[in-house]
């Protein structure tokens, strides 16, 4: 292997070669490199248990390579395997009973074992042990949380802004302690004095727009954004936030125009492209919009927002059998998002699939029993296939929760009246007008033919003069 590196063609192959000796459990020789190669290989896969296994290869076949000791105990960790964890680290430290790193994973342990103290103690001794002095801050602060002491966690996260910050993952690990625990004005003045002492910090600048936009304040955001790129004009992460805070105002030409400077300058993903997407559909460039919403799903074919978006596209020029086809398509790969089955369900009524509705409509009333509307909806579908008792007992069913809904009284009386039941039908709109005879063009909504019937009108009349 030339230079010692491993191609992906390479990687694939051992990867392979793994896989067979894990079925017969026999395990050829693989040098630390392989192995290291290996977890990284599976980890990105999404694979943690392939890689814990690797690990313990490593540790069989380097037992001096703490570094694999250290990988499992951090796997385990994360898995909330703790007791395995503390088990594997006390190994790695007991070979290497000063490395700050272990130290440091050891005390996080601690943590996810709810001892907080003992914790705080160890962070001190990785400090002592050459430990990176900004990187345990981080660490105290968040344990400060477990200790009940969060303002001493925010003197730590005073200490690490009162210098230069080497770290672009620190910066942002601070801001999201001061975000944790709700004190993030603190962060506005303690970016202030950096950004005194550091003036062309493009880090520091974003990070104070991202203090700004989190407090509500988007124009303030997009202010401190355009610094970062003034110092920086290839800071990708300040043209995806701008975008976000334009967005929020309705700015959609400028919020298009910062993402795609940063698909200019990061690599392409799909929710970029579906923000963009949106901005184009919202200032009705269907054409450009529908581009774009594809090019999101060239990416990934199965990314539900940009098939929702491509159905509010095509909602949008009045193509509702291809916006249909479109929402069914988000709500198979997202079923638990009701704005995408609403949205399908609306397609339906609009084309006249009434079946098809009503049996959305069925499905979402099994979890969603608060849903006015969808009561609403199902009633009409129904109502629609002329099947009044179903569409009855479905109004009925929402009475039982809410007696004082008007409108749902007004479309029974509709329903009435139209299955030929005048009596009743006058009855419950006669109780539809004590309630609110204000909302009476719901009853014509669903009964427009009834709008010159002699006692429809002598009774509204009544109601309305009564008024």
């Amino acid at each position: 292997m030339e230079d010692d590196r491993i191609t992906p063609y390479e990687l694939t192959k051992l990867a392979k070669k793994f896989e067979a000796n894990r079925k017969t459990r026999t395990f050829d020789y693989y040098e630390p490199r392989i192995l290291h190669e290996l977890v990284g290989h599976y980890l990105e896969e999404g694979n943690p248990e392939y890689a814990i296994e690797i690990c313990e290869i490593g540790m069989e076949q380097h037992p001096f390579e703490t570094s694999f000791y250290g990988q499992a105990a951090e796997l385990y960790n994360n898995g909330k395997r703790v007791m395995a964890a503390m088990r594997i680290i006390e190994k790695a430290l007991s070979i290497e009973p000063g490395h700050a790193e272990h130290l440091m994973l050891k005390a996080q342990i601690l943590e996810n074992m709810r001892k907080p103290i003992e914790a705080e103690e160890l962070y001190d001794r990785v400090i002592e042990n050459g430990g990176d002095i900004d990187e345990v801050r981080i660490r105290k602060a968040n344990n400060c949380i477990n200790l009940g002491e969060p303002e001493r966690g925010v003197e730590l996260i005073r200490e690490i802004f009162s210098k230069k910050i080497k770290s672009e993952h620190l910066f942002y690990e601070a801001l999201m302690y001061l975000e944790l625990i709700n004190r993030l004005e603190a962060g506005i003045e303690m970016l202030e004095g950096y950004l005194d002492e550091d003036p062309y910090s493009a880090t520091g600048w974003c990070g104070l727009g991202h203090i700004y936009n989190e407090t509500g304040d988007p124009e303030k955001a997009i202010w401190a954004y355009d610094f970062a790129v003034a110092i920086d004009e290839n800071y990708a992460d300040a043209y995806l936030q701008k975008g976000y805070c334009y967005t929020e105002l309705g700015d959609y030409e400028n919020a298009a125009e910062s993402f795609n400077e940063y698909l200019r300058l990061d690599a392409p993903d799909p929710l970029s492209y579906t923000n963009m997407a949106d901005c184009y559909r919202m200032m009705k460039q269907f054409e450009k919009a529908e581009e774009t919403y594809r090019k999101a799903l060239e990416i990934d074919p199965n990314y539900s927002e940009a098939w929702f978006g491509l159905g509010l596209v095509a909602s949008g020029v009045k193509n509702h059998k291809e916006a249909a086809e479109f929402y069914k398509r988000a709500h198979e790969l997202e079923p638990a998002d009701d704005l995408c089955l609403l949205q399908l369900i609306d397609s339906y009524k609009k084309l006249g699939y009434w079946a098809q509705a009503e049996k959305l409509l069925a499905k979402m009333l099994k979890t969603r029993t608060d849903y006015q509307h969808a009561y609403v909806w199902l009633a009409n579908s129904q109502a629609k296939q002329d099947k009044y008792d179903e569409a009855l007992a479905t109004l009925e069913k929402w009475l039982d929760k809410r007696p004082e809904d008007d409108q749902i009284w007004y479309q029974k009386a509709a329903y009435l009246y139209l299955q030929g039941d005048e009596k009743n039908g006058l009855d419950s709109l006669c109780h539809a007008l004590l309630l609110n005879p204000e909302t009476v063009e719901t009853f014509f909504e669903f009964a427009p033919g009834y709008k010159d019937h002699e006692k429809v009108k002598q009774m509204i009349d009544l109601y309305s003069n009564e008024l």
